[in-house]
C-alpha cells in the first residue's frame, strides 16, 4: 500500500492511496478528491493521504472492515502508531516496557484528526459509520448545546476537547534562535538569494511556504513592506488561510532585495521573487525540496539545528518579549484567531516573568517589610 501523487487537469497536485496492485482505495480516494476540490493545501492533502494509508494498513493487518470500526479500534491504532515499524506486525499490539515511542504525540493527534475527518465525510454517504461517529461525540461535555458541523476540527477556533479520543500533547515553548545564530545562518549563505530568503523569514515571521510564493511585485520598496497574498503557485507553495496581509520591512532588507534583483536576478523572465539561479531550470520558482537541501547544508555548516519555522517562532517571541501587543503580533503572523497566537506564545519562561517584574520594580518593592 502506498501514496500516489496525481496531477489534476488544472495542474494542481492531488494524492491517492493505492493497494498492492495499484488500485485506488475508493472511499479514501473520494475523500482526498473532496479535500482537493475544496482547495485544501496540497501539503494537507498529502499528509492526510499518508495518515489514511497508515490507518488502512492497520485495518488490513487486523482484518477490521473499514465500515465497522469502533472507538476501541481507533485507540488500538493510536497505540500501534507509537510502535517502531518493525513491531507493527499483525495480531494484538503489545508495547515493550522500555520501547521508545516511534511517533510524537502531536503527530498521533494529527493522524487521529485525519481519520475522524474521513469518517465524518463518510457519515454523509454511508449510515454504517454513524455508530462510530456517535461514539466519538459521546465525549463532548453535556449541556453545551453546540452543534459540531462537518470537518469542524479543521475550522478556526474549534475545540477538540469534546472528543472521546484525544492525545495529550505536552506544552513546550517554541524553539527560538539568538541573534548570533541568525547571523550565522545568514553568513552561511553563499549567494544573495539564499541570504534574502532567510532575511525574509527573520524580517517578517512569514511561513516558508508563503515566502516561496512571493512575487517581485509583492515587495514595495518605496513604503518598505511585503505583501503576502493567497494564490495558486507553480511550486505548490501556499499561504495558510485566505487572508492577505502586509508586513513592514526595514531599509536594510529592501537594499538586500534590490541588490539581489539587480545583480543576481537580472534578466530572468519570471515574476517569482525566489527562483532557480543555476542549472538547467533557471527562472523556475524555487521549491520546497531545494529549500530543504539548503537547510541541511546550513545546519551542517553552523553546527546547530533549525528549520525555517524556527525563524517564525523567533520573530514572534522577540516581538512579544519587546512588549509588542499580542493582537499586533497575531496580525503580523497572519493568524485567523488571536487565540492561536495565545496558545502558541502565551507561555513565557520564568526569566521572561522575572524581567517584567524587575521592570515594574515589584521584586524590590520596599512598601512592605518582609
Amino acid at each position: 500500500m502506498r501514496v500516489q501523487k496525481l496531477i489534476e487537469p488544472d495542474g494542481i497536485d492531488s494524492y491517492a492511496v493505492v493497494d498492492s496492485v495499484g488500485m485506488p482505495i475508493e472511499p479514501v480516494d473520494q475523500y482526498l478528491a473532496y479535500l482537493t476540490a475544496r482547495n485544501s493545501s496540497p501539503n494537507t492533502v498529502r499528509s492526510y493521504a499518508f495518515d489514511l494509508r497508515d490507518f488502512w494498513t492497520f485495518l488490513e493487518q487486523r482484518g477490521i472492515p473499514p465500515m465497522e470500526v469502533d472507538v476501541d479500534d481507533l485507540a488500538q491504532w493510536m497505540t500501534w502508531l507509537r510502535l517502531p515499524r518493525a513491531l507493527r506486525g499483525g495480531g494484538r499490539t503489545v508495547t515493550p516496557i522500555d520501547a521508545t515511542p516511534h511517533m510524537a504525540p502531536a503527530t498521533v493527534s494529527r493522524k487521529l484528526s485525519a481519520v475522524v475527518s474521513f469518517y465524518e465525510f463518510l457519515g454523509l454517504r454511508d449510515a454504517r459509520v454513524l455508530p462510530l461517529l456517535s461514539q466519538l461525540r459521546q465525549g463532548r461535555p453535556s449541556g453545551t448545546g453546540r452543534y459540531q458541523p462537518f470537518l469542524a476540527h479543521l475550522s478556526r477556533g474549534r475545540s477538540k476537547s469534546g472528543r472521546t479520543l484525544s492525545v495529550r500533547i505536552p506544552q513546550t515553548r517554541p524553539g527560538v534562535l539568538s541573534p548570533e545564530q541568525v547571523q550565522q545562518v545568514l553568513e552561511g549563505c553563499t549567494n544573495r538569494r539564499d541570504r534574502l530568503f532567510f532575511a525574509t523569514l527573520w524580517e517578517t515571521g512569514a511561513r516558508a511556504s508563503e515566502v516561496l510564493g512571493l512575487r517581485i511585485d509583492d515587495l514595495d520598496e518605496r513604503h518598505g513592506s511585503l505583501c503576502i497574498v493567497p494564490r495558486h503557485n507553480a511550486n505548490d507553495a501556499r499561504v495558510k488561510g485566505s487572508k492577505e496581509r502586509t508586513v513592514p520591512v526595514g531599509r536594510r532588507y529592501v537594499r538586500l532585495a534590490i541588490d539581489y534583483l539587480t545583480l543576481d536576478y537580472g534578466s530572468i523572465d519570471s515574476d517569482y521573487l525566489f527562483v532557480n539561479l543555476f542549472g538547467g531550470s533557471v527562472g523556475r520558482p524555487w521549491t520546497y525540496s531545494s529549500l530543504d537541501d539548503l537547510v541541511k547544508r546550513l545546519r551542517s555548516k553552523v553546527g546547530f539545528y533549525f528549520t525555517p519555522h524556527t525563524f517564525r517562532h523567533t520573530y514572534s517571541t522577540r516581538l512579544l518579549q519587546a512588549g509588542a501587543r499580542i493582537e499586533i503580533v497575531s496580525e503580523l503572523l497572519g493568524h485567523a484567531d488571536i487565540q492561536t497566537t495565545r496558545s502558541i506564545y502565551g507561555h513565557l519562561s520564568v526569566e521572561d516573568l522575572r524581567t517584567e517584574l524587575d521592570r515594574v520594580g515589584w521584586l524590590d518593592d520596599s512598601a512592605v517589610t518582609l
